[in-house]
């Protein structure tokens, strides 16, 4: 990440789940119209289901294709990770677009 490119920080709380996926969505995709680059925190982050999940790898590759920055701080809570790991995310290497190796799910680590 460059030292003038402007980043934003939203901590997110509670479940991510598809109850409050769409509120989520929408904090993602204002800070990105706002900063252009985006850390998540999900330190705060109590249960999470397929569809948080869906939204985090897809903020990730909507980063790449805009040239933005996308991560998530860490350590994520062993819960979320559990439910990743048990649902076969852990890859070698990322999708197509991940050219440089920032998957979320790549070598069986959130980042």
């Amino acid at each position: 990440m460059e030292p003038s490119e402007k980043y934003e920080v939203i901590a997110l709380e509670g479940e991510l789940v598809i109850q409050r996926i769409q509120e989520i969505r929408q904090q993602v995709l204002t800070a990105f119209q706002r900063a252009g680059s985006l850390e998540l925190d999900l330190s705060g982050v109590t249960a999470i289901d397929t569809t948080g999940l869906q939204l985090l790898c897809s903020a990730h590759r909507s980063a790449l294709k805009n040239g933005s920055s996308f991560r998530i701080t860490t350590p994520v809570p062993a819960a979320l990770a559990s439910v990743w790991r048990g649902l076969g995310l852990e890859r070698e290497h990322g999708c197509v677009l991940d050219r440089n190796a920032t998957c979320l799910w790549k070598s069986g680590e959130v980042r």
